[in-house]
């Protein structure tokens, strides 16, 4: 029996387990049969599908039936963690029992949605000793203890985790980004959660991550996910954003404005500044132009040229800065 009908035959007896199951849906049997032929055939699929076809299940499943380290990624943290909580856990359930097949999971968020130990205890420390710590000032003092108390116990660290939901200020207290992290140098190193995480989807045959996550490892070459077999984008038509926020970068007319600021008292009246500063308005008229909404390469002539001119106008007032000697 081939792939393709191994996982149809699998989801007719897995949705029998379902808590509302033993109603068959066509439109999830079609998904389920178009995907395991498109990864029998290498290929790339692109499915739209409405509420209540069943579409978790209808691509997990020929996913895990085809063997391939899997990455899913999903659009919002919220869906990544039920998938871990619900979904995967059905699944590799009812899998055994049906077609006496077994896989792992694991799951895999940003550096800072896992608590530091490190920065924990830096926190502890200065109020042991009466002293104040920058972060943890801002923070409520009852959901650190909370969190303390938590880190004792958890096996993931992950803040989802937690029976309540912290303010940012108190989160951002304990937690840190990767470019942040002490890495080798942390004497936490051996029991780092975002680490361990990382660690454990390394070997895991199914990795469900988040869009966001899934664009800064491509933009990193693979660091964080490896070498995958397979991708599955769970509303794929939300990665325009993520994508964008990971490989773009931010320029706003008050960018333009600051540098022309920043270089008139070394550079006085030379014209260079105020055509610096000028386009700061012609970018502001660009984008007014198309009312705030997302630009396409065909409608941005104007933008270009701007963009262009930007280039050529911050090259010269470079040129006419003074020179510092080594």
């Amino acid at each position: 029996m081939d792939h393709v009908e191994t996982s149809t035959e699998a989801l007719t007896e897995i949705v029998q387990h379902l808590p509302n199951g033993g109603q068959e849906r066509p439109g999830q049997l079609t998904m389920t049969r178009a995907i395991a032929e498109a990864i029998r055939d290498t290929d790339h699929l692109l499915i739209q599908a409405g509420t209540g076809v069943g579409k978790t299940l209808a691509y997990l499943l020929p996913a895990v039936i085809s063997g391939k380290q899997t990455v899913v990624a999903t659009f919002t943290k919220a869906l990544q963690d039920q998938m871990v909580e619900k979904d995967l856990p059905f699944l590799k359930k009812h899998l055994r029992q049906t077609a006496n097949k077994t896989f792992s999971f694991a799951e895999i968020k940003g550096w800072s949605n896992y608590l530091c130990l490190e920065r924990l205890q830096q926190i502890q420390s200065a109020q042991s000793q009466g002293q104040l710590d920058g972060l943890a000032e801002q923070a409520n003092e009852s959901e650190i203890k909370q969190i303390s108390e938590w880190a004792s116990t958890t096996k993931s660290g992950d803040k989802a985790d937690l029976d309540f939901t912290p303010k940012s200020a108190s989160w951002r207290a304990v937690s840190i980004s990767s470019e942040e992290c002490l890495r080798s140098d942390c004497p936490h190193i051996a029991s780092c959660f975002p680490l361990q995480a990382r660690q454990t989807a390394a070997t895991a045959d199914v990795i469900v991550a988040n869009h966001a996550l899934y664009a800064i490892d491509l933009k990193i070459g693979g660091a964080l996910l490896g070498g995958h077999e397979l991708v599955i984008f769970d509303e794929a038509h939300q990665i325009e954003d993520s994508f964008s926020e990971a490989f773009g970068f931010e320029l706003t007319a008050a960018r333009f404005r600051w540098l022309a600021d920043l270089a008139r008292p070394l550079l006085g009246r030379d014209p260079q500044v105020d055509r610096v500063a000028e386009l700061g308005e012609q970018l502001t008229q660009n984008l007014r132009d198309h009312g705030g909404g997302r630009v396409h390469a065909g409608e941005a002539a104007a933008l270009a040229r701007t963009l262009e001119l930007a280039e050529n106008r911050l090259e010269a007032l470079l040129a006419a800065a003074p020179k510092v000697d080594d």
